[in-house]
């Protein structure tokens, strides 16, 4: 079972919340667009769907926490 990120993306946006999504058993099997599902923060790790050691870590930033930061 999958959760509806669009959706959610589109909630957090209504509320001006950020979208901090774990995909690290998802990503590379299933469908994810961070820009289109407007996830803010992605999260992902080698050791799941890629089946390599865990030693990677991936951190996806929107433009829009690049200028929370920058403030």
């Amino acid at each position: 079972m999958l959760n509806p990120i669009g959706r959610l993306g589109e909630i957090a946006r209504e509320v001006d919340a950020l979208l901090y999504v774990d995909f690290v058993s998802s990503a590379g099997g299933a469908e994810l667009s961070v820009h289109n599902d407007k996830i803010d923060l992605g999260l992902l790790g080698s050791q799941k769907v890629f089946s390599m050691p865990p030693s990677l870590s991936v951190v996806t930033v929107s433009n829009r926490v690049r200028q929370l930061l920058s403030m």
